[in-house]
């Protein structure tokens, strides 16, 4: 069965920059959760279900002005992207701590819609190395 992808490019919500870095890192440094204690922000990947790659990114929205972001969000995974989306949910830790730092999200009660809502077709990346090298958009 072929796996599916999920990309997501979320603006970040003013002001919340650094406090979203601070959290990606602190968890992207301890990716097995072994440091971290009980209550930290931590999406739990080793425990998603058919989950093959994650990936978070900050990256550069200078159109929305200086020092703004962006949260790039991509997964492979195997099963239906319901499932998916509910699980990432299910397995991470205070989600307001990550996806509330995003314009757009209202609370665990419309995850999927705040998804859907910033969700890119991984085919629209097909030009890749173009996006990549796009001044200001920042390295992915």
């Amino acid at each position: 069965m072929p796996s599916n992808g999920l990309l997501i490019l979320a603006s970040v919500s003013a002001g919340l920059e650094e406090r979203l870095r601070t959290t990606l890192n602190a968890f992207g440094n301890d990716i097995r959760g072994v440091r971290s204690s009980i209550g930290q922000a931590r999406i739990e990947f080793p425990r998603v279900p058919g989950i093959h790659f994650a990936r978070l990114a900050l990256l550069d929205d200078p159109g929305r002005g200086a020092g703004r972001k962006r949260l790039l969000f991509a997964t492979d995974f195997d099963g239906p992207w319901e499932e998916h989306a509910d699980a990432i949910h299910a397995w991470t830790r205070d989600p307001g701590a990550i996806w509330g730092c995003c314009d757009g999200y209202s609370g665990s009660s419309d995850f999927r819609g705040f998804l859907r809502a910033n969700e890119i077709s991984p085919g629209a990346l097909s030009g890749l190395g173009t996006l990549i090298r796009t001044p200001g958009l920042g390295k992915i």
